[in-house]
């Protein structure tokens, strides 16, 4: 299964990315691409939806720490929205469910962003 990316622009400088499909070693890099512009500086948030992403392997793991980290430099809030329970399950074993700023839904992540 390969991997679907949407980008809708919030409000100024707020993006919602909604994932879906799989995220592993070959579609981690277009993840990447998707997230790095809204990343940058002047922007003011990013919240990538992954209620539709069935799996995710450790390079998607990698890719988003790597987007969180970017994000803390940049000062860009980075928020992960509405995890699927497999997704989920890989948070929480890498005890990531503790580091990401996790929602429970998009709409809950872009509440006070707007």
């Amino acid at each position: 299964m390969g991997l679907d990316l949407k980008v809708e622009e919030q409000s100024k400088g707020v993006a919602l990315l909604s994932v879906q499909g799989e995220v592993d070693l070959n579609s981690s890099p277009e993840l990447r691409a998707a997230m790095s512009p809204h990343l940058k500086k002047k922007k003011k948030a990013l919240v990538v939806d992954l209620q539709n992403v069935s799996y995710m392997d450790s390079s998607g793991i990698a890719t988003l720490v790597e987007a969180m980290k970017v994000g803390q430099k940049c000062g860009v809030k980075f928020r992960l929205a509405a995890p699927s329970p497999a997704v989920m399950e890989v948070f929480k074993m890498a005890h990531l469910d503790r580091i990401f700023d996790l929602h429970p839904s998009p709409e809950d992540a872009l509440k006070d962003l707007k």
